[in-house]
């Protein structure tokens, strides 16, 4: 508030002083011997200031009555009388003090003429005044609330988004774990004791699930040590038959990523990409470049034989992933899906903004 008024104080000095230049110039346009410096200096000095003065009540009266469309036929005769009045009490205020800085300063006695005709010649000049403050305050609140409809909009679409999310994340767990208890259910009959060993390796792995629930994003190198413990799930299935490659550039593992990225990728990894002797082999990068973030995985599979589309379609968790993807993201980001050479295996590409964590 200081600073606006400290800028309002400088703006009317300048109109006051600007207005002094402008009368003592034609004075002297005009061949005047007499400039008569001193006395257009008090007279516009004093009309700038007093109409300072009054400032706060025009915009107390202003914002009291605020004029709409609604109410703009309704209001016009109450901003009318507010204009006589605010001249009136500005035309008072230049007399009182012009009348005292004269007295004050043995400059003579200060000759107003007649106050009735002053009183309305005054008036032309504030009824313009008027007018003008009231476009400025209109303006700038229409900015304002143009401004606060404007984050108002981000806000909920912030929270649409958050919510939507937290949605997702839902969705993707339970998915995930019904997934993983199919598949120690079959196990369960074949070997006990692997099925044992899966079901603790899952509990594990749901306990660092929960920790993290309410994280958004991970750390590279906290997303690594999830996916380890569901890859130990899918080892005491597979054993021998499933073998895991991954090349993580040093520099990634503190980069932040959406959390539970990886794990969807390799579950559909190990479910297609197993090749016709059953061996699976996949190889998962992460790797910086320039600006981005590339995350792979890889299959030995015998390819992809579907759309993308039908294969987002056809599952929960690349579908999310994707949607969480640009929930996140916007259109920052890229999602790929392509073969490799014939029967060479299928590959995912994810590329994101690297931030650090």
């Amino acid at each position: 508030r200081w600073v606006k008024a400290l800028a309002l104080f400088l703006l009317f000095t300048l109109i006051g002083l600007i207005k002094t230049s402008m009368f003592v110039s034609e004075r002297m346009a005009s061949g005047a011997t007499e400039l008569n410096f001193k006395y257009f200096l008090i007279n516009e000095m004093t009309g700038s200031y007093t109409a300072f003065i009054l400032l706060p009540l025009l915009f107390w009266f202003f914002n009291r009555f605020r004029m709409t469309r609604r109410n703009f036929i309704s209001l016009i005769p109450l901003y009318l009388i507010a204009s006589m009045l605010f001249g009136a009490a500005h035309t008072v205020l230049m007399w009182l003090s012009r009348k005292a800085i004269y007295a004050i300063g043995n400059y003579g006695p200060f000759h107003y003429g007649k106050m009735w005709e002053r009183l309305f010649m005054e008036y032309h000049n504030q009824i313009f005044v008027f007018l003008t403050f009231w476009l400025v305050v209109s303006f700038f609140r229409y900015a304002k609330e143009r401004q606060d409809e404007r984050l108002k909009r981000v806000r909920l679409e912030e929270a649409l988004t958050q919510a939507k999310l937290q949605s997702l994340q839902m969705q993707l767990n339970p998915h995930f774990l019904f997934n993983t208890l199919n598949m120690i259910s079959s196990t369960m009959y074949r070997d006990v004791k692997t099925a044992d060993s899966m079901i603790a390796n899952l509990s594990d792995l749901l306990r660092q699930t929960l920790k993290k629930k309410d994280s958004e994003f991970h750390r590279m190198d906290e997303e690594l040590d999830i996916l380890e413990l569901y890859l130990k799930i899918m080892r005491t299935r597979f054993s021998d038959r499933l073998k895991i490659d991954m090349e993580i550039d040093p520099e990634t593992r503190v980069a932040l990523v959406p959390g539970f990225i990886l794990q969807p990728l390799v579950e559909n990894a190990i479910k297609y990409g197993g090749s016709a002797s059953g061996f699976i082999e996949i190889l998962i990068k992460a790797k910086k470049i320039g600006s981005q973030l590339s995350l792979i995985v890889r299959d030995g599979g015998p390819g992809l034989s579907d759309s993308v589309e039908t294969v987002l379609s056809s599952g929960v968790g690349l579908s999310n992933l994707v949607e969480r993807l640009d929930k996140h993201f916007s259109e920052n980001y890229e999602f790929r899906i392509e073969n490799l050479k014939k029967g060479a295996g299928m590959q995912v590409i994810i590329y994101i903004p690297f931030r650090r964590a």
